[in-house]
This record gives structure tokens, C-alpha cells and sequence, in this order.
């Protein structure tokens, strides 16, 4: 399941990167160009959303749909220079709210493994100390012949 994250986030990335760069590519860009790029930031931000188990960037979520809102408005009042901006701070803040989620995610990851090391290392120094006795007992009774 992280995998289809990570995979899923990298993506979402890479996508918001090719939306950003042709943003700002050609600045004859129309209304329906707006209207689509803000829709795939709405959509990428459903999968965040839907990733966010923890609810940890859910303040970002909401600012994100905000600017997206006011994006619309903008191109429904045909000033795409402003939506252009406002496309470009939704696009920046939807990478930021995926990657909060991200790492969080790889927090908790790590947080388990160190706990699954500190077990296997408790096990490791248990048995160690179980085959030293185990070994002392041994010699004490080839010592004694037995």
C-alpha cells in the first residue's frame, strides 16, 4: 500500500511539474486551459485527501480548494491573469499538502521499524544471554565429568 503511495505521489509530482511548466509556457492560454488545469488539482487533491488518514494536512486541503475556488472565479470573469497566478499557488500548495501526507506516512514507517529493531535486538541480547548459560552449564557438568 505505501509503495502505491509513494508510486501515486511521485505521479501526482510529476504531473503538477508538467502542469506548472506549460503554465507558463505560452501565455496565451484560455479559459477552458484554466478550467482543466484547476480541475486536476481539485482531482489530485481528492486523492490527497483520500491518502491523509491522520487528517494532517487538512488545513492545507482547504486552502488549496479555496484557491482553486477563487481560480474558477477569476476565468469565469475571464481575468486569466490572475487565475494564472492563483493556478500556480494551488498547484504549489496541492505538492505541498501530498508531501506533508508523504511524510508523515514515512514517519510512521520508520517509527515501526525502529520499534521492530529494538524488539529483534531485546530477542538477539535474550538469547545471547540464554546460549552463555546454556554454555556455562555445559562446561560446569563437563567439569564435573558428567
Amino acid at each position: 500500500m505505501t509503495k502505491r503511495f509513494t508510486a501515486l505521489g511521485c505521479a501526482l509530482t510529476v504531473s503538477v511539474l508538467a502542469l506548472t511548466t506549460t503554465a507558463f509556457a505560452d501565455d496565451d492560454k484560455n479559459a477552458a486551459f484554466y478550467n482543466a488545469a484547476l480541475g486536476k488539482v481539485n482531482s489530485s487533491l481528492s486523492e490527497t485527501e483520500g491518502a491523509d488518514q491522520g487528517r494532517v494536512a487538512s488545513a492545507e486541503i482547504a486552502n488549496v480548494r479555496t484557491l482553486v475556488g477563487q481560480g474558477q472565479a477569476y476565468v469565469a470573469s475571464d481575468k486569466l491573469d490572475e487565475a494564472a497566478g492563483i493556478l500556480e499557488r494551488a498547484q504549489v500548495s496541492a505538492r505541498y499538502a501530498r508531501m506533508k501526507v508523504e511524510r508523515v506516512g514515512a514517519e510512521s514507517r520508520a517509527t515501526e521499524a525502529q520499534t521492530q529493531a529494538t524488539a529483534a535486538l531485546k530477542a538477539a541480547a535474550d538469547s545471547k544471554v540464554a546460549a552463555e548459560t546454556m554454555q556455562a552449564k555445559a562446561k560446569d557438568l563437563e567439569s564435573r565429568g558428567l
